[in-house]
């Protein structure tokens, strides 16, 4: 796996026409996974810190996550974390981590992904699927909003700790 810069290399092309995504639920810590995991965190933030395999196996034993990977031609070009918990308001759902690569966003791959996280919640029993956009983030925003999601008016307040 070669994961120099981005999947789009020189001399590597992806036809539409021929793409699949693939979405899976991770199962498993493979050295695969661990090396795409960071190289994501890497292309989508930078002050991201290290992942090893330690975090996705403590990430993975948690009972109300599910890790989604997305694959192209076989290689992890995205992934995402679905949170389903039961609440004294019902069982919600919210996304978190969703990363992918830019050089094949033409391929759908974050809106597949979020598809298949509204699957695992609503068969999981979940009321609602809640997911957070940057507020410069008007694309994903339009994304969002075509597979189905509203806004809501609310703010989110963070206390680092």
């Amino acid at each position: 796996m070669n994961r120099g810069s981005s999947l789009a290399s020189p001399g590597r092309e992806f036809s539409p026409e021929l793409a699949e995504v693939e979405v899976e639920v991770v199962r498993d810590v493979t050295g695969e996974l661990v090396t795409a995991v960071d190289w994501l965190l890497r292309l989508t933030s930078s002050s991201a810190r290290v992942v090893g395999a330690d975090v996705l196996r403590t990430v993975l034993a948690c009972p109300s996550n599910r890790l989604l990977v997305a694959r192209l031609h076989g290689e992890i070009v995205g992934m995402l974390t679905v949170v389903v918990s039961p609440l004294a308001t019902g069982v919600r759902a919210w996304t978190e981590d969703v990363m992918v690569d830019d050089a094949v966003r033409s391929f759908e791959v974050e809106a597949t992904l979020i598809r298949a996280a509204v699957r695992l919640a609503r068969s999981a029993g979940a009321e609602t699927v809640d997911v957070t956009s940057g507020l410069a983030r008007t694309a994903a925003d339009q994304r969002y909003e075509r597979l189905g999601f509203t806004a809501q008016h609310a703010k989110t307040y963070r206390l680092a700790l």
